[in-house]
C-alpha cells in the first residue's frame, strides 16, 4: 500500500497491471510520505512519486504504467472518474479470449480482486500436490493447484495471455477441492477457478440443457431406446430407471412437525433418481419434517457457475430463492448441489445426509435387516466440502447387519466431476479406474454414493450390469420399518 498525506481526503484506486493500490490524502499534512509494497516495474516510479506532490504522483504513476505497458506488450486502460474530492482511477487491460471477443478485465471488480488476494495467500509450499488428482496423473506443476493459482494470477494481472494451453490446465481442474483440506493457508482455491473460468469464456456446453430438467427428461427417455453408440447414451442407461419425480406439492409430517422443508428435485437427480426424490419424502416426514416439492424449483446452477457462467448461475439461484421463501430450509439429495448452495446461496440449505442424522428424531425410528455387502463411494462435495462422512456412517449404521466396503478410501476423485467425465473422458476414466477395481474384485450386491453424477460414473465403468448404483437414501427408505 502507498499512503500520500495531502490536502483533502481523496481515495485514489490504482491497478498497476492488475495489483490493487490505495492512496490517502490527508489534510493536515502537506509533505508527502510512502510507505511502498509493490511488485513489477511499477515499483521504481512509486518510489519518484513519494517525494513529489499529488498532481506529480499521479503523473509518475500513470507515466509508469505507460512504461510498463510498452516494456510489456500489455494494453491498459486507464479512466479517471469522479471530482477532485473523490477521484478514482481504473486501469486494467483487454484481453482476447479463444471465442474471439475481446474482454476487458478490471481489476477494481470486487470479485477479480477477491480472487487476486486468495491467489497471493498461496505459500507456494505444495503440500497440495499430493492431494490433486489431475497431478498424479500427469506430475506436470501445470496440473497441479499451485500451479494453476500461478496461471490465474497471470491471467488477471495480464502477463498471460488465454491461449489454448492456459485454458486446458484451467479446465481440467476436477474442483474436487482436496488441496483445501491440505492447505496450510487455507487459499478458497475454487473461487480463483471460477473467476478465471469466468474471465476466459466459454461455459459448459451442458449447463443450459440442465437448467430446463423437463426438456432433460424427455431427452433421456428418448435415449434409452436408442444404441449406445455415443458415451452420453451409454451414460443415459447407467442408472436403474428412477421413475417420475415427485409430483410438486406439500408431503405432509408422519409426527408433529419440527420443520418446514423444501425439497430440490435438481436437474439430473429428477431425471435420474426420481426414487431417490420420492425415498426422501419418505424418510423426512418420517422424521417430523414437512415436505414442500416446487414445479418452479430446479437446476442449483453449480455446473454454470463452475464453467464460468455466473449470469445463468444467478438466475438459476434467483429463481431456486423465490420458490421457497416460506420453508425453513432447502434440502438437496445430490451432495454436489447441496454443497454449492450451502457455500453460495442466500438462503439456508443442506444436505440430507447431514439434516437426518442431526435430527433428534432419528433415534426413535427402527430400520429392517438388510445382511448384503454394498460398496461405498464418497463423494468428494461430501468428503471436502459438506465434510459428512461421520453423518452418512451414522445413518447407515441405523440398518442391522448392513456390510459396507469403502471404495475409495485412498482414492482422491471418482472422476465424474459435473460434465467434467463427457469433457475430459480419458481422465475421467483413469481418475475412476482405482475405484472399479476395488468394487470389481468385491462380491457386492448393490454400490452407493450420494451424488448424482458419480452415481453414473460409476455405474457405466462397473463389470458387472447386475450390481446397482444408488443412492443410500434408497436403502434407508426401503429398509425403514411401518
Amino acid at each position: 500500500m502507498l499512503q500520500v498525506l495531502f490536502d483533502d481526503l481523496i481515495q485514489i484506486i490504482v491497478i498497476n497491471v492488475g495489483v490493487p493500490r490505495l492512496f490517502r490524502v490527508n489534510h493536515h499534512h502537506r509533505s508527502l510520505f510512502a510507505t511502498v509494497q509493490t511488485a513489477g516495474i511499477i515499483d521504481a516510479h512509486l518510489a519518484l512519486a513519494a517525494q513529489a506532490d499529488l498532481f506529480a504522483a499521479l503523473f509518475y504513476i500513470i507515466a509508469g504504467l505507460l512504461s510498463a505497458a510498452l516494456i510489456t506488450g500489455l494494453t491498459l486502460t486507464v479512466a479517471q472518474v469522479g471530482t477532485e474530492k473523490n477521484m478514482v482511477l481504473v486501469i486494467g487491460h483487454t484481453i482476447s479470449p479463444l471465442n474471439g471477443i475481446p474482454h476487458y478485465i478490471s481489476m477494481t471488480s470486487p470479485s477479480v480482486a477477491a480472487a487476486l488476494k486468495e491467489a497471493d495467500r498461496c505459500v507456494k509450499c505444495g503440500l497440495c500436490l499430493p492431494h490433486c488428482p489431475t497431478y498424479q496423473l500427469s506430475s506436470n506443476e501445470s496440473e497441479s493447484p499451485r500451479g494453476r493459482i500461478a496461471l490465474v494470477d497471470g491471467l488477471l494481472r495480464g502477463r498471460l495471455k488465454p491461449d489454448a494451453a492456459l485454458k486446458a490446465h484451467i479446465d481440467s481442474c476436477l474442483l474436487c477441492r482436496k488441496c483445501e483440506t491440505a492447505c496450510p493457508s487455507k487459499v478458497d482455491y475454487h473461487s480463483v477457478i471460477d473467476m478465471a473460468r469466468e474471465q476466459i469464456g466459454g461455459g459448459s456446453r451442458f449447463a443450459k440443457q440442465l437448467a430446463n430438467p423437463k426438456r432433460m427428461r424427455w431427452l433421456s427417455r428418448l435415449g434409452r431406446w436408442l444404441p449406445s453408440i455415443h458415451p452420453l447414451l451409454k451414460l443415459n442407461k447407467a442408472l436403474p430407471e428412477g421413475g417420475n419425480p415427485p409430483t410438486p406439492g406439500v408431503y405432509s409430517a408422519n409426527r408433529p412437525s419440527i420443520g418446514k422443508v423444501g425439497l430440490l428435485t435438481g436437474c439430473a437427480t429428477s431425471v435420474y433418481q426420481g426414487g431417490t426424490l420420492r425415498a426422501a419424502i419418505k424418510l423426512l416426514n418420517a422424521a417430523g419434517y414437512v415436505v414442500v416439492v416446487k414445479d418452479s424449483a430446479g437446476c442449483c446452477g453449480a455446473l454454470a457457475k463452475h464453467s464460468g457462467d455466473s449470469t445463468l448461475a444467478n438466475t438459476l439461484m434467483t429463481a431456486n430463492a423465490a420458490a421457497f421463501k416460506q420453508v425453513d430450509v432447502v434440502v438437496s439429495v445430490a451432495t454436489g448441489c447441496s454443497s454449492y448452495l450451502k457455500e453460495e446461496a442466500d438462503f439456508n440449505a443442506e444436505d440430507i445426509i447431514g439434516l437426518l442424522a442431526d435430527s433428534a428424531a432419528w433415534a426413535e425410528l427402527s430400520f429392517m435387516p438388510l445382511p448384503i455387502s454394498v460398496g461405498l463411494h464418497r463423494p468428494c462435495s461430501q468428503n471436502n466440502v459438506l465434510k459428512e462422512q461421520k453423518a452418512l456412517d451414522r445413518l447407515l449404521a441405523s440398518i442391522p447387519q448392513l456390510s459396507i466396503v469403502e471404495l475409495n478410501a485412498k482414492v482422491n476423485c471418482c472422476g465424474a466431476a459435473g460434465d467434467y467425465m463427457l469433457n475430459h473422458p480419458d481422465k475421467a476414466k483413469a481418475l475412476r479406474q482405482l475405484i472399479l477395481d476395488n468394487a470389481n474384485t468385491q462380491s457386492l450386491n448393490a454400490v452407493i454414493s450420494s451424488n448424482v453424477g458419480c452415481a453414473m460414473h460409476i455405474a457405466e465403468g462397473l463389470d458387472n450390469p447386475a450390481v446397482p448404483v444408488i443412492h443410500p437414501i434408497i436403502l434407508l427408505a426401503q429398509q425403514l420399518e411401518p
